[in-house]
């Protein structure tokens, strides 16, 4: 399979090479990582990107009414247990003076720029104000998707009113939709039924007929957590069908059978941990385990940690090159009849570490041999955009140890091997 890529605007790139730094709007003083927006976008355009995908400040920029709000006030996720820098480190933040800052600096180096929401999933995590995140979920769940396509229609305006919105590459509503608690969660692990799973995708088709009535330059996408569509959930009338492949996320499972192997005698407790979220959702357990575990980790462990994974992950290789394989045939069968005409993008890719100073991936060539054979099929099967790895950003280590190497991959997807 070969896609289409007629139904691309022609001011558009071919192809998108998409970085990922969630928050980066949530800049709130001069030593954070996004501060300095003409800084971010250069050393992008060093390293190969044309495109960002992040956190657009949905239901933190205006109310219902499209008022505008005053500056939101932020925390560290989780506090001290926050294990990556990638979390904001607190403060007041005018979201829409970094929103036309942001843009204006994309538009002078022509980076473009997806917009997207993760609040029902993280963006709670951030939000200072315990009050906010009460008024945000007391939003019933059969009015989020008609709530947060209003509040996305009220950024539009504001790119807008400055000539901004030719940097949009796209946009959607919420992030991994299919993993929403509201809709049952990953795998509908909450037993969401199928006619209320089937009204939750009608009012994401609403949202999105109303997005495309208001704003018919932009394109609007779906966007959900692995490469297949679960059909009582995804709407049909999206113009980029974006799915991220986690095939390597496994890797990192060895290191939970034997926890004390690795863990610090005297620990942390879950509960302590989630007393440093203002808002809870059942969504949240997973990232409290993973939290729990990085935030008790013996660091003095690292060396042998790396080796360990260096060695699983030989083990490991084929499996991981198979799985990647699999998805893409997944990809391709189920895309046939649902969407047949749509652009395809893979906003997140390959694992996700929880701590900054695990470097097993950044060190490993047989790594980026794997990562480079990711681009190449996904260039072949014609997708439109790609994320070479989901931790690839300012804010993560890769950004200055391996630069030459995120340039590599990301020419490799752009342009074809030399």
């Amino acid at each position: 399979m070969v896609r289409n890529m007629q139904n691309k605007p022609s001011h558009l790139p071919e192809r998108l090479t998409i970085s990922f730094p969630l928050w980066a709007l949530y800049a709130t003083e001069e030593t954070d990582t996004y501060y300095d927006c003409d800084k971010i976008m250069r050393e992008h355009v060093e390293r190969g990107f044309n495109c960002i995908r992040l956190d657009d400040g949905a239901g933190l920029m205006h109310d219902l009414d499209g008022n505008l709000l005053p500056p939101i006030k932020l925390k560290r996720a989780f506090d001290q247990y926050t294990a990556r820098k990638v979390f904001t480190p607190g403060g007041y933040c005018d979201l829409r003076k970094r929103l036309i800052d942001f843009f204006t600096a994309a538009k002078k180096h022509n980076v473009y720029i997806i917009l997207s929401s993760w609040y029902f999933l993280h963006t709670y995590w951030i939000v200072g104000e315990p009050e906010f995140n009460k008024r945000i979920f007391a939003i019933e769940p059969h009015k989020r998707y008609e709530a947060f396509g209003k509040f996305l229609h009220y950024i539009l305006c504001e790119l807008e009113e400055y000539g901004l919105d030719s940097q949009v590459a796209f946009a959607e509503i919420f992030n991994e939709a299919n993993g929403l608690t509201m809709c049952g969660g990953y795998d509908n692990m909450y037993n969401c039924s199928t006619e209320e799973r089937l009204q939750f995708r009608q009012e994401h088709t609403d949202a999105i007929n109303f997005l495309k009535e208001k704003h018919p330059q932009i394109l609007f996408a779906y966007d959900v957590s692995w490469p297949t569509v679960e059909q009582d959930l995804a709407p049909l009338n999206v113009d980029v069908f974006n799915c991220h492949h986690y095939f390597m996320w496994s890797l990192y499972n060895c290191l939970d059978e034997e926890p004390d192997k690795w863990l610090l005698p005297d620990r942390v407790t879950r509960e302590e941990i989630l007393s440093h979220v203002n808002y809870s959702e059942l969504a949240t357990q997973d990232w409290i385990d993973r939290l729990w575990f990085y935030s008790n980790l013996d660091k003095t462990k690292i060396p042998e940690i790396e080796e360990m994974l260096a060695k699983v992950f030989d083990e490991k290789l084929d499996f991981f090159y198979e799985k990647l394989h699999k998805n893409i045939e997944r990809l391709e069968a189920d895309i046939k009849g649902v969407y047949p005409n749509t652009l395809l993008a893979c906003g997140e890719s390959v694992s996700f570490v929880a701590i900054d100073e695990i470097l097993f991936e950044e060190k490993s060539e047989k790594y980026w041999d794997l990562v480079k054979h990711m681009l190449s099929m996904f260039r072949e099967v014609g997708l439109w955009g790609t994320t070479m790895r989901t931790l690839c950003a300012p804010e993560t280590p890769v950004w200055y140890m391996r630069p030459e190497k995120i340039r590599e991959c990301n020419e490799l997807f752009l342009y074809g091997p030399k």
